[in-house]
């Protein structure tokens, strides 16, 4: 029983990070641009790595440019 909590509370944390830090939801067609990327101020990337969703698998990068924009690119693995 402990474990299965673990294991949930680890996959809520996972979800909840590459939807807040990306911005990308579930929906019909697979992950969507919902709301615009974000970091915390103190970081200069992330790179949330082979995400899995309806047999596509991508790297995703998030990185700001020159102005403090934050950037998604996707890259298809």
């Amino acid at each position: 029983m402990k474990a299965r909590r673990v294991m949930t509370a680890s996959a809520t944390l996972l979800r909840n990070s590459i939807h807040g830090f990306t911005g990308l939801r579930i929906q019909q067609p697979g992950l969507i641009r919902a709301y615009p990327p974000m970091l915390p101020a103190a970081w200069t990337a992330s790179t949330p790595r082979h995400i899995r969703f309806h047999g596509q698998e991508d790297d995703i990068e998030l990185h700001p440019d020159a102005q403090g924009k934050v950037n998604l690119t996707r890259h298809a693995l």
